[in-house]
């Protein structure tokens, strides 16, 4: 037998003893397994309820990943970050804003699935909307016009619709004649019907019935109220979409977990309904698998702390 015929020899019958000892190598240990799952979620200054509410989710996870699961409670957004920059959770659930946050913060966490609505709509848009009867058919039409946007809290409406519409060779600063802070995006589409501005920043899924305002949004909201009909407005610009808040893992987790995880997310919804309901009580379509450049839109408005527009709890709008 050949040297190299020795080696492998040596190290099939090595891998057989190691096998039949229930053991593995160090190498293959960090290569396939965890000990430990830490999911991190924002539970407000009290723990306990979060807790009890999640004990489906966590309980179902720990059986079907074979190990023990915490659930780990935190006070806000930033805390999730931090708690995922210093190894103390593996997995958060983010918003889209707090994960852009983590990624410019520490470039430790990656996105394995987010959550889709019952319409099926993965996220919302930014859009620019004019009064039917105007002549403006595009951004630039708007050019020294006024435009009423929602303030710098509202993170799909005014940050990522400023920035989106940057991105698109329309800076909003140097179009518009003028910039009008409205008290949130309901009231900067109320300004436009009213007739008091040229253009309104609001947002919406651009999903569902239109005559409806879609099935989500600020054009949804107001069409409900009976505040606004669709036949008066009309949409002549839409952001890339921002989609809804991630399931989020540390990347240094081993692949063969991430893809664990993200399986047992997209299945949940169908095999587990009621762990499904404790995590996710507010999109009910499932999750859907998703990368990190689907929220590119939110990670061109993020800054670290020091600079960052997101210091105060953005809205989703």
């Amino acid at each position: 037998m050949t040297r190299p015929c020795l080696l492998l020899a040596f190290l099939a019958a090595a891998a057989a003893v190691l096998a039949a000892a229930g053991l593995r190598p160090a190498a293959a240990e960090t290569s396939f397994a965890i000990e430990h799952l830490r999911i991190g979620v924002v539970s407000g200054p009290s723990t306990r309820p979060v807790a009890e509410r999640l004990e489906p989710f966590r309980a179902y996870v720990a059986d079907k990943m074979g190990v023990p699961v915490d659930i780990v409670g935190l006070k806000d957004g930033q805390a999730l970050i931090d708690a995922a920059a210093t190894h103390r959770i593996d997995y958060a659930v983010f918003t889209g804003a707090a994960y852009a946050m983590a990624v410019k913060t520490c470039g430790c966490v990656e996105p394995l699935a987010a959550p889709k609505s019952v319409d099926g709509s993965a996220g919302i848009r930014a859009i620019l909307v004019v009064r039917n009867d105007s002549p403006y058919r595009q951004p630039a039409d708007l050019a020294g016009k006024t435009l009423s946007a929602p303030g710098p809290q509202s993170v799909a409406s005014r940050l990522v619709g400023f920035a989106a519409l940057a991105a698109d060779g329309s800076e909003p600063t140097k179009l518009f004649g003028r910039i009008d802070t409205a008290k949130g995006p309901d009231a900067a589409l109320r300004a436009l019907i009213d007739k008091t501005t040229d253009a309104a920043l609001a947002w919406s899924t651009l999903e569902g019935d239109i005559g409806e305002g879609y099935d989500r949004g600020t054009l949804h909201d107001l069409v409900a109220r009976q505040a606004l009909d669709m036949h008066q407005i009309r949409i002549i610009w839409k952001s890339e979409l921002i989609p809804n808040g991630p399931h989020a893992v540390r990347s240094d987790l081993p692949l063969t977990v991430k893809n664990e995880l993200r399986d047992l997310l997209v299945g949940l919804v169908d095999a587990a309904p009621d762990a499904y309901d404790a995590i996710e009580p507010t999109f009910g379509g499932g999750f859907v698998p998703i990368g990190h450049s689907s929220y590119l839109p939110l990670l061109r408005i993020v800054t670290p702390p020091g600079g960052n527009p997101l210091d105060a709890p953005p809205r989703a709008n």
